[in-house]
């Protein structure tokens, strides 16, 4: 599980390569975008991978915790935490405005971990 120190670090790494708000973190919007994956998971009882990665993509772009960055953020960890898992996604997909279609509620969970499972480099 990725937690709120790692996506703290991730935004602050996201910020100092990038254009962007510094700081004016929410904790508790993070925080409750961090404990909706963990129930999600013991309530869904789901194992699956590409589900709890889109799923901290969704929390995480929604939960709006930082003055810029959300869906970059959202994004990174989403992919840190598959690269945990050993599986590393395909460069130059289109994730980028994938990210601002799930911001906007256009993608639900289940599309993104579709996507996610058919852009998976071998």
């Amino acid at each position: 599980m990725i937690d709120l120190e790692n996506v703290l670090s991730i935004h602050e790494h996201i910020l100092s390569k990038e254009q962007g708000l510094k700081g004016g973190v929410d904790l508790g919007k993070l925080e409750s975008a961090l404990n909706r994956i963990i129930h999600w998971q013991a309530y869904e009882n789901t194992e699956n991978i590409f589900d709890i990665a889109a799923l901290y993509a969704v929390a995480i772009a929604k939960a709006h915790a930082f003055l810029d960055g959300n869906k970059r953020t959202a994004m990174v960890t989403m992919l840190s935490y598959l690269e945990t898992q050993g599986i590393v996604i395909q460069e130059n997909n289109g994730l980028d405005d994938i990210m601002v279609a799930v911001a906007d509620s256009k993608i639900s969970v289940a599309e993104l971990s579709t996507f996610l499972q058919q852009h998976i480099c071998e």
